[in-house]
């Protein structure tokens, strides 16, 4: 356990005190795309219901936003108009995910980067 917690304080030391900003940034984009990957996930339940044509799935609320959705822009939502809207709204959540998930995986390497340029120096 001590060891655990000495490689805690050494990162902390060394990555995240001196920049403060950047770990805070990688944290948030992070957070981000988890969000992004529970709510792809989440979504991935009714768009399943819709396709299989369960009654059931008229009762989802995300199947129901949907439904608000269609109609308020003058589309009769019918099943292959949900199906497509779930699926363009999953898609969208994935690819926000990924691009978060880059550009944290983006914000590590240039934090490694600078730490490798100071202990250097």
């Amino acid at each position: 356990m001590s060891k655990r917690r000495d490689t805690f304080e050494f990162y902390w030391r060394v990555a995240v005190q001196p920049e403060p900003r950047a770990a805070i940034g990688v944290l948030l984009l992070v957070a981000g795309s988890a969000l992004l990957e529970v709510l792809t996930v989440a979504l991935t339940v009714p768009l399943l219901d819709v396709v299989m044509s369960q009654p059931e799935a008229t009762q989802s609320p995300a199947v129901e936003a949907v439904y608000a959705g269609l109609r308020s822009i003058g589309v009769s939502p019918g099943s292959s108009a949900t199906t497509f809207t779930l699926l363009c709204v999953v898609s969208l959540f994935f690819v926000g995910r990924s691009i978060l998930s880059l550009w944290s995986q983006y914000g590590v390497a240039a934090i490694a980067i600078h730490l490798r340029r100071t202990t250097k120096a």
